[in-house]
């Protein structure tokens, strides 16, 4: 019986700790990337809200024959411009290469086509 309160005990001491240890994390630095062709329909207003859920917005201007990368910039994302078309894996590469030189901790890929449903994930706040 007493060496089942040990282990009680020390498993209670363990979730302590564990508890005391995530509420002294420091914020987690979230950077959103953003591959893009030809979005300059809606980049500017995904941008503005994906702001609201993140540190960085990182926009990869994949080629674009349109303002994509202007409307981008002017909405606040930090934008990279391939000058021709790579394609999206290529495009996410370039990304995540830049959110790592920004000292992102947690890294999020959307798609412009399909992020106008931004405003149903504000989980994405929880994570910073």
């Amino acid at each position: 019986m007493s060496s089942g309160k040990i282990v009680d005990k020390s498993a209670q001491h363990t979730i302590q700790k564990q508890s005391e240890c995530v509420k002294s994390t420091a914020p987690q630095n979230v950077t959103v990337i953003l591959p893009a062709f030809n979005e300059e329909i809606s980049i500017g207003s995904i941008v503005l809200l994906t702001r609201h859920y993140a540190d960085n917005v990182i926009v990869v201007d994949d080629g674009s024959s349109d303002r994509t990368a202007e409307i981008a910039r002017k909405a606040g994302a930090e934008v990279i411009i391939h000058e021709v078309n790579k394609g999206k894996g290529a495009a996410l590469k370039t990304g995540f290469e830049a959110a790592d030189d920004l000292g992102a901790d947690i890294i999020v890929t959307m798609d412009p086509m399909v992020s106008i449903t931004l405003p149903r994930y504000r989980s994405l706040s929880s994570l910073s």
